[in-house]
């Protein structure tokens, strides 16, 4: 399931300002239960459970996984926007905000809640990740979207539409090893790095990072080579690491 971008026909019922960690990832301060307690968690579009203590182990993407007790409680982020009987699990983690299909749990996930207790006027929601500024507001996105191309410095490298999932927990971007490949010859001097960096990377020269365009429903957005670039291998490596990365697993 997919959802159109849509404009902004009213302005947001809610925003909650997020904590940027180094522009890896970012963090923001809900409460739970009455009365409330304050947790600290990521913002999971790519997962749709919260957890933060019935048992439980949930396992991610990255191989990573966490144990802990399933409960039901009342969960609002922001004051206008509170769901009640939510399902969470602790501790201070994820809030996931994806389907529920992908639910580990079967649990519906917290913007489910939401729509179902008519909380919010649309089903949909939006992040603004940055440096500065960064936030997490009701309206404007969608977690699967169809990606129409990939550029490397305004040339097309990727001109075929790929369906991908916006993760807002997930601070590389993964791609099918055949794409990826294919976006990386692309660029001179880049190399398979899997025997030497990790299956799936890639090494770009250190001083021709380019500048990589992601295109969503005719928008571009631009990665800027300070971002695409991982840092160097060793210190004194000419080669750098690229933030797109190959895996063989499906999403």
């Amino acid at each position: 399931m997919t959802l159109p971008f849509l404009p902004r026909t009213s302005p947001p019922e809610g925003a909650l300002t997020l904590t940027d960690d180094a522009n890896e990832l970012w963090q923001g301060t809900i409460s739970v239960g009455t009365p409330a307690v304050s947790c600290t968690v990521d913002f999971d579009t790519g997962s749709s459970d919260i957890f933060l203590p019935r048992a439980f182990t949930l396992r991610y993407g990255d191989g990573s996984q966490v144990s802990g007790e399933q409960y039901t409680d009342t969960v609002p982020i922001i004051a206008a926007l509170t769901a009640t009987k939510q399902t969470l699990y602790t501790p201070d983690g994820f809030l996931g905000m994806a389907y529920q299909y992908i639910s580990e749990f079967n649990s519906p996930p917290f913007v489910q809640t939401l729509i179902e207790q008519e909380k919010i006027s649309q089903p949909v929601f939006a992040f603004k990740l940055a440096s500065t500024g960064v936030a997490v507001v009701p309206g404007r996105a969608r977690v699967l979207a169809n990606m129409d191309s990939v550029l490397i410095n305004n040339k097309t490298a990727l001109g075929s539409v790929l369906t991908a999932i916006i993760d807002t927990g997930t601070t590389f971007i993964i791609g099918d090893t055949t794409s990826v490949k294919k976006f990386y010859t692309q660029i001179p001097g880049a190399k398979d790095a899997s025997s030497t960096v990790g299956a799936g990377f890639y090494t770009v020269p250190c001083n021709a990072i380019p500048t990589v365009q992601l295109t969503f429903g005719g928008r571009s957005f631009s990665i800027p080579p300070a971002v695409f670039n991982l840092g160097r291998v060793t210190a004194r490596s000419q080669d750098c690491v690229g933030r797109i990365v190959a895996s063989s697993q499906s999403v």
